[in-house]
């Protein structure tokens, strides 16, 4: 269809049309013309791209982040279903990771990445690679009275559905001891983006150990966090409405999990056995502890790609605690399979149904490296910081 007939159809649908185009499809499209640049470009289009590409989940794409020699961060880009994976994946480049010499990552919403300068914990970024304006934006700095008692700081970035605003938190624990490395007396700090008033609130102290670096799972408009000191409960969330912390209730029938991840929208543990299964637990109904229930297993399994020539890289210890680990899940496409990291070196795709595994072949990636589930959006960088993302 030419681009005068196109132009023909009504804005809303033509819009419509656009919106459920891949997003690497929609940056090819903003060079047909100045007019389909204008509708792109446009916020309301970001937003109805947004609703449409959450949806189908026609393409999602997983951050690698590697910090070793330096950090590097890259986007690799897989079909929505295990067989189209093998066929479309590709890396791209992210210019941004080039500005900050030293960070690391604290979470991925609605296609918006926050990163944290490691050396200082301050200041922290947002950053949409799509996006028109596709450069890191620098938040305001948190100051504290006690800056050189500090001993780890944890992170959590989420958008809440119903007020339409992204939020960043940081919890602040404070040494108690020369040789303390966890910290306690934890202090909890909010930033909402975009509002007149936008600066770092003091929500107050609270009681929970979280483990960081950054919340796992985002469930229900909440941030969600292993616990260190909970026992039982195990699971700390955060409301990004109420700002308020609250204990969750883990699984009953789980000694201890490894970690969390959204599936499908719910609340998920993962479970690490000594034989070297794993276990997912599946909270069916939000915050009801005997709605738990352990949905699948995987087997034990090597990769045949997994490999320990070359060496590793030195071990590094991160005062913010490592997201690193042996196994990790991190997505159940639309047809059940489950896609997870092993060793933090192979991206495997698991079947429950046949019980097989095959090895998903990137090339260009580093040896050892983290994996984070991202959506590709158009939210611009402005919008979201100067009040006017309001889908």
């Amino acid at each position: 269809m030419e681009e005068s007939s196109i132009h023909k159809l009504p804005k809303a649908l033509f819009h419509d049309i656009l919106s459920r185009q891949p997003i690497q499809t929609l940056q090819e499209c903003k060079l047909v013309s100045r007019s389909w640049l204008a509708s792109i470009n446009d916020p309301a289009f970001h937003n109805l791209h947004l609703s449409t590409a959450d949806e189908s989940e026609s393409t999602i794409f997983l951050l690698v982040f590697s910090d070793w020699p330096k950090p590097k961060l890259q986007l690799a880009e897989l079909g929505a279903t295990e067989e189209e994976t093998a066929k479309t994946v590709k890396i791209i480049q992210l210019d941004g990771s080039m500005l900050l010499p030293d960070f690391d990552l604290v979470g991925s919403c609605n296609g918006i990445l926050c990163l944290y300068n490691t050396v200082s914990d301050d200041p922290l970024y947002i950053y949409n690679p799509f996006s028109s304006s596709a450069h890191c934006k620098e938040l305001p700095k948190l100051t504290v009275h006690d800056t050189d008692t500090i001993c780890r700081v944890v992170f959590g970035f989420g958008f809440h559905s119903r007020t339409k605003q992204y939020k960043v938190v940081k919890v602040v624990y404070y040494k108690q001891s020369e040789y303390d490395f966890s910290g306690g007396n934890p202090e909890a700090f909010v930033l909402t983006l975009g509002t007149d008033d936008d600066e770092w609130r003091r929500l107050g102290r609270i009681a929970y150990a979280l483990a960081g670096p950054a919340s796992e799972a985002t469930v229900e408009c909440r941030l969600h966090w292993k616990s260190c000191n909970l026992g039982d409960e195990g699971v700390v969330s955060f409301d990004l409405e109420a700002e308020e912390f609250q204990a969750v209730p883990g699984p009953k029938d789980c000694s201890s999990f490894d970690h969390l991840v959204n599936m499908r929208g719910r609340l998920c543990a993962v479970e690490l056995s000594s034989d070297g299964s794993v276990g997912v637990w599946v909270m069916r109904r939000y915050c009801v502890k005997e709605s738990w229930s352990k949905e699948f297993a995987i087997p034990s399994h090597v990769p045949r790609s997994y490999s320990m020539e070359g060496g590793a890289p030195p071990t590094r210890r991160k005062k913010n605690g490592i997201k690193g680990r042996s196994f990790k899940v991190l997505w159940e496409f639309k047809d059940g399979k489950v896609l997870f990291l092993y060793r933090s070196k192979c991206l495997v795709v698991y079947d429950q149904g046949s019980g097989g595994f095959e090895d998903v072949c990137i090339r260009g990636l580093p040896q050892e490296f983290q994996a984070f589930v991202h959506m590709g959006t158009l939210i611009s960088m402005d919008p979201v910081s100067n009040a006017q993302h309001r889908a």
